[in-house]
């Protein structure tokens, strides 16, 4: 028998076959006494190596919960006040095979929680103590699993030696009757005394379980009313087909599975499935869902099985603008209104539910009815933030006290034979409308979580404090490079700058040889794999940056101090080195850990003045290092080096760029803008077009070329289990803007390859408008896949490339501060040169799975920050007096619609629609031939085609064209149940020949630069660049929007990153 092994028995279990029978199977199970029990009482346990403890020693009692409370409790579970959670191996394993992949994945999350560090997994079932054969005596599976979970509490109580009391929590009175009073110190409670005996000051807890209790009480009445026949307003949604049945369909092409996506502007009618695996030649990658009925009680998110519906039910896509305030069709919602005829289908099952937390808003006006039904013990309809989720039914005693409240809510389920799906009430953010519950609400509806770092995370933290600083190791710095005086090492951040997370150098070897550093902080030194740190750091995936405020991955020590490659102070770091020859080829490259001593904190504005020439005194006064520099010749000399290695480091970084470009490096556009706020960071103070300046490019650049190689020497050693940032080609019918963009002027776009669609970019100039170029590279931008970390062990993933970048391998590497993914780069770099423990190298299904989950954090992280942006935008008109001109501003038409326009301000960085017909089907009308335009509406038509659009009115036309400006009027749209929103309004008729407010001079500048990015001309320092933003450095400027590569037609924001991601 194997060691550690003390005993065999048989188990027995029901299996269904592939035919959907059922049959029994008896397999071997062993027992053995040496299983962790998981709590720090336990000093015996403790003595084991790598052996960490999880349930904590201050706990009054520990929890046990069975099978009942497992599948309808979690969410008083996971209340932050119950502490001390025992997962019974017996529970998880059920959970994990009958409560779907949702459920099982929250209980992961709760064992693996390090902010609380409050659950574990007791493997109850292999131990000999615990184990329990199944005979005639338990009547159900259910009784015998009750007998499991009080004899591993039993063994537990015994094995502590009584020092900390056992509650198993439970939803069957039978339980109790049975098992309460046979062992001292282990109770069995219903959850319902519990709580009321344990937590009643608890009152988010007990109104927590309260919503629950009330939930199943309505859900049973619903069932009791549709049975009898008396409820006259459910919908006849269908059965979902058995799950069998849904498997053969698969496999015969019958049946296919995607993700559910709900259009954001026309919740109720259009949907979309976008299929994964093998489809037929003759079906595309999406598949319309045509309204609620077709949908069949699937949410956004929700991955589902569908049919493909006869060619008779197929319909085209509508092609009018949505009016959101109006759940109807709009008056342009007609047959000249539809596109091309496209498959439709209808969903037929549920692969896996995406329920998670939502947000959900309680209006003012049904407060007497809503209240009303409350108090009948009746359910109450909500209203969901995220305009894609429907109205969702709950029960909640609260409804009087929870109006004008934005609270969340989970949902229970939804029956076929009810028009919305069933919640409960979990907790409330505030009063809709203030800053900290609008902040709350958007991190809630992208699930992040922002709990303080825990007491057990700060123990593993160094210490730096003014009587005991943090200096360096001497025998840790005996095992790295020491650069501290080899190397002029300095970094260059944007104003204000923390968490410094790289450092560059430029170092003349020889007359015909130079040397390029890039210098990134050592975060792994600190961050140790299975730590507490090091959970806390995988779970949160990355930091996130929100426009007022930022939520860090790592506590401020590490981020803000001992990481930090801050001026004048020792650090630890992971550089690269490369050997350049005078025709600028490499001669060689060296990876390895480093001490370094950075000489200068530069901020980008100026490292920019200094490279464009400013003399000795502006520059002192700039950067503080210098400010004690006292003579003359000192500081010249200090200064002239400076200059001297950023013109170097321009120089390399505009030659490695240029190699790019040629490969079929893409050049894009975003809409960035920078929020001004006051110095409370209450209040907005304005809104600016973010300006570039060169040197943001040269350290994206440098950022790229780290990150290549890196991805270059990790893949060559870990083939099969390196972690890459993947960007796929993107889909060709998603360029059909961009091509209708380049008809109206009539330039030619190939879309054949990343090569050829940057050649045509260039191609796309018109000199009257230096907007043209930024709107068809906003286009291409919009067209692209969304990039993503993979594990080169996946066989879906047989080509690794970035397309946008064109480069066959990248990953991240170089903000290991902000990004976890960097860590695990970091790990695999020292693996591959021997200087790191194997041990932190997953393997490929390990790493494939955490790739998933920060892809996940990562796109949450990024629109959490677009939204912020966004709330701040309307927080900043709501400021503005009614005669602001702020008010009024330019936009220019990039899409035509049935019914109006889609117009981007350059102003403000927005894309909104401009509306031509209103909802009572009146057309927009020049009131008078007086020369100013104003727009009235009025009986009329609309007629249009691809690129232009044309108002028939009583009087006379109007037409309107791709590319042409127009003045318009800003509205603010207010909402209290869902996202305000800012809308347009033609404040003329009568376009305008050129924006009175030009583009910027750098903007002009942007035209010439797009002549010269293939050029080799020496005169490339004051090129406008690519923003680094403080999240993703310059690396992900050049990879942030849509992951593409650097441009000089970047807008990143400098102190928040920020990505336009697609709707």
């Amino acid at each position: 028998m194997a060691s550690g092994i003390f005993g065999r028995t048989e188990k027995k279990l029901r299996l269904r076959s592939g035919n959907g029978s059922k049959t029994s199977v008896t397999r071997e199970h062993y027992l053995r006494h040496d299983i962790p029990c998981q709590s720090q009482l336990c000093e015996d346990c403790q003595r084991r190596p790598g052996y960490t403890p999880s349930l904590p020693l201050d706990a009054s009692h520990y929890v046990v919960p069975d099978l009942s409370v497992a599948k309808t409790c979690m969410d008083v579970l996971e209340h932050s006040c119950i502490t001390g959670v025992i997962w019974l191996q017996t529970i998880a394993s059920y959970v994990q095979r009958r409560c779907g992949q949702r459920h099982y994945s929250r209980l992961r999350s709760h064992v693996n929680n390090t902010q609380l560090r409050q659950s574990a997994v007791f493997s109850n079932e292999n131990h000999i103590e615990c184990w329990l054969d199944r005979s005639a005596q338990h009547a159900s599976q259910e009784e015998w699993q009750q007998c499991l979970v009080h004899r591993a509490a039993v063994y537990l109580s015994l094995h502590w030696s009584a020092q900390m009391p056992i509650v198993i929590l439970t939803q069957s009175h039978e339980f109790v009757d049975s098992h309460a009073s046979l062992q001292e110190n282990v109770f069995v409670l219903h959850i319902s005394n519990y709580i009321s005996n344990f937590w009643s000051s608890e009152e988010s807890l007990v109104q927590l379980y309260r919503s629950l209790s009330d939930s199943w009480l309505t859900e049973d009445m619903d069932h009791s009313d549709s049975h009898h026949g008396l409820d006259s307003k459910r919908t006849a949604y269908s059965d979902y087909a058995p799950s069998q049945l849904l498997a053969d369909g698969l496999k015969k092409g019958n049946f296919h599975a995607g993700t559910l996506h709900v259009n954001k502007h026309f919740s109720q009618q259009r949907a979309s499935v976008s299929i994964t695996g093998p489809t037929s030649t003759s079906l595309p990658s999406e598949i319309f869902i045509d309204g609620m009925i077709n949908r069949n009680r699937a949410i956004h998110g929700d991955r589902v099985f569908i049919e493909i519906l006869p060619r008779s039910q197929w319909t085209g896509k509508r092609n009018e603008l949505a009016f959101h305030d109006t759940s109807s069709a709009s008056p342009a919602d007609n047959d000249s209104a539809q596109l091309a005829v496209q498959p439709c289908g209808r969903v037929v099952g549920i692969v896996q539910h995406n329920w998670r937390e939502y947000v959900v808003y309680l209006p003012q006006q049904q407060e007497g009815e809503n209240a009303g039904a409350a108090d009948k013990g009746k359910k109450i309809l909500v209203y969901p933030y995220d305009r894609r989720i429907p109205k969702i039914r709950i029960s909640t005693r609260q409804a009087r006290a929870l109006v004008g409240k934005r609270v969340v809510v989970r949902i229970d389920s939804w029956e076929k034979d009810s028009q919305y799906p069933n919640g409960h009430f979990v907790r409330s953010l505030g009063m809709a409308g203030e800053l900290e519950t609008e902040v709350s609400t958007i991190l809630v509806e992208n699930s992040i979580n922002v709990s303080a770092f825990t007491r057990a995370m700060e123990s593993e933290l160094p210490v730096n404090l003014p009587d005991k600083p943090w200096s360096l190791d001497e025998e840790e710095i005996a095992t790295r490079r020491d650069l501290r005086k080899s190397h002029f090492i300095f970094s260059i951040d944007p104003v204000g700058c923390e968490d410094v997370d790289d450092a560059l150098s430029v170092k003349q070897l020889s007359k015909n040889r130079i040397q390029l550093g890039v210098h990134i902080a050592d975060v792994t030194h600190f961050v140790k794999p299975g730590t507490h740190l090091d959970d806390e750091a995988k779970s949160r995936g990355t930091t996130v940056y929100l426009a007022d405020r930022r939520y860090d991955m790592l506590p401020s020590i590490l981020s803000a101090d001992l990481c930090s490659l801050h001026s004048s102070v020792d650090r630890y770091a992971v550089s690269v080195l490369w050997d350049f020859d005078a025709q600028g080829n490499i001669v060689k490259i060296w990876f390895g850990r480093t001490v370094i001593r950075s000489k200068y904190k530069l901020e980008y504005e100026v490292a920019q003045s200094i490279i464009d020439g400013a003399s000795d005194a502006q520059v002192q006064t700039q950067v503080k290092e210098l400010l004690s520099c006292s003579a003359a010749a000192d500081l010249h000399e200090r200064v002239e080096k400076l200059r001297w290695s950023l013109h170097q480091l321009t120089r390399i970084a505009t030659s490695r760029r240029e190699i790019r470009n040629a490969h079929g490096a893409l050049e894009l556009e975003g809409l960035e803008v920078g929020v001004q706020l006051s110095k409370d960071k209450q209040t907005v103070d304005d809104i600016l077009p973010k300006q570039p300046l060169g040197i943001h490019e040269t350290v994206a650049e440098c950022m790229i070329f780290a990150n290549e190689h890196v991805a270059r020497q990790i893949a060559s050693c870990f083939p099969q289990k390196t972690l890459l940032r993947r960007h796929p080609p993107p889909v060709k019918e998603y360029f059909d803007d961009l091509l209708t963009c380049a008809e109206a002027k009539n330039f030619q776009i190939s879309t054949r390859s990343n090569s050829t669609l940057a050649e045509s970019l260039l191609q796309c100039e018109d000199s009257s408008d230096p907007y043209v170029n930024k709107i068809m590279r906003m286009l291409a931008t919009q067209a692209m896949s969304e990039a993503q970390y993979v594990s080169t062990g996946g066989a879906e993933f047989g080509d690794c490339q970035h397309y946008g970048l064109a480069l066959e391998q990248y990953t991240h590497f170089t903000s290991p501060i902000r990004r976890y993914a960097d860590v695990i780069v970091h790990r695999l770099l020292m693996a591959s040169l021997g200087a790191g423990d194997q041990a932190g190298v997953m393997e490929n299904s390990e790493l494939g799975q955490v790739a998933k989950d920060l892809n996940c954090k990562k796109r949450n992280a990024d629109i959490a920050q677009k939204e912020s942006t966004a709330m701040f935008q309307i927080l900043f008109f709501q400021s503005l007096a009614a005669d602001s001109p702020h008010w009024m501003t330019e936009v220019i038409i990039y899409q035509i619609r049935t019914n109006g326009c889609m117009v981007f301000s350059p102003r403000y960085g927005l894309r909104a629609p401009l509306y031509m017909q209103d909802k009572e089907g009146l057309v927009v009308q020049q009131a008078s031939d007086d020369g100013r335009g104003v727009p009235v509406f009025g009986p009329g038509s609309i007629q249009s085609d691809r690129t232009s659009l044309t108002v028939c009115g009583v009087a006379s036309n109007l037409h309107f064209h791709l590319f042409q400006h127009y003045k318009v009027r800003v509205e603010l749209v207010s909402s209290e149940a869902h996202p305000s929103r800012l809308r347009f309004h033609l404040a003329s008729c009568i376009p305008i020949d050129k924006l009175t407010s030009a583009p910027s001079s750098m903007s002009t500048e942007k035209m010439n630069i797009v002549k010269e990015v293939s050029s080799t001309s020496a005169d490339t320092t004051k090129k406008t660049s690519v923003g680094a933003g403080v999240g993703d450095r310059g690396v992900d400027a050049s990879s942030e929007l849509y992951r593409q590569s650097d441009a000089p037609l970047y807008h990143l924001l400098i102190e928040i990153q920020k990505l336009a991601l697609k709707a």
